[in-house]
């Protein structure tokens, strides 16, 4: 599926950095250019988000693990711009949870759910061991 992904991506075009056509052009490079607005453009900023994300699962060394970080943080700020919310709004959220339910500062790993009617949530005390 990844594939599939990868081979759509360079057939119909990847978001690219506002100045990459002016560094194509001095690279020698020929592209062919287009410009997406809307849902065309969220939805490939939300696809080069997701490949940009398994970059980052990828990451072997430091300095990768800052480079694909920096780029999710920049199409994070343009979807949400795109979407027109705020980053208060997501940082508050992000707080209310962190509050709510904690952070990932402890590396906790759910093996197996147990079974059970209830969802897994919060409310709930899941034995690990």
């Amino acid at each position: 599926m990844l594939e599939n992904t990868e081979k759509q991506s360079k057939k119909n075009g990847r978001i690219v950095r506002d100045k990459m056509p002016e560094i194509y052009k001095a690279m020698g490079k020929e592209v062919e250019l287009a410009l997406v607005t809307g849902t065309r453009l969220q939805a490939f900023l939300r696809l080069r988000l997701w490949e940009r994300a398994r970059d980052l699962a990828k990451a072997t060394t430091k300095d990768g693990v800052v480079d694909h970080c920096s780029e999710i943080l920049e199409l994070m700020a343009a979807i949400l711009r795109e979407e027109d919310i705020s980053a208060h709004e997501v940082q508050a959220l992000a707080a209310k949870k962190n509050k709510d339910e904690g952070a990932f500062t402890q590396g906790i790993l759910v093996v197996e759910s147990l079974a059970s009617p209830l969802p897994l949530d919060s409310t709930v005390a899941y034995d690990l061991v």
